[in-house]
């Protein structure tokens, strides 16, 4: 548990634009996967959750400092797996079968991801004459 609240908080440390929880151990637990995406509205920045089961989506809003004690409570000992993409890196953790820990780290340009809105613009396609 203490290597897996360390491994957070390094990652932590970087601007988060997304993270992706998945990869059940348990099978009791009602979700199949969950994200966590950065958003924005009138009152500051915020991660909208998103929990999937198999046929429904449930979203929960939650503030950025409540992120760390989120994702502690999604992984411990539920879930195996966890990406996550910042403004300059992404991040893989992996717990194996006997609760090893495992980091991997690249440096990545996100800056594509940004998309803080709370809703979905629509994209527009030209019709070609």
């Amino acid at each position: 548990m203490e290597d897996l609240r360390n491994t957070i908080e390094e990652i932590l440390n970087e601007e988060i634009i997304k993270i992706v929880i998945s990869n059940r151990s348990n099978k009791e637990v009602k979700y199949n996967k969950i994200n966590f995406i950065l958003k924005e509205n009138s009152k500051g920045e915020y991660y909208q959750i998103e929990q999937y089961t198999d046929k429904q989506v449930f979203h929960e809003n939650i503030e950025k400092n409540m992120l760390k004690e989120k994702l502690l409570e999604c992984m411990n000992s539920n879930y195996k797996q966890m990406s996550v993409w910042s403004k300059g890196s992404n991040f893989e953790v992996k717990i194996s079968k006997k609760g090893k820990i495992f980091l991997g780290k690249k440096k990545s340009d996100n800056s594509k991801l940004i998309n803080k809105s709370h809703n979905k613009e629509k994209i527009t396609y030209l019709k070609r004459v």
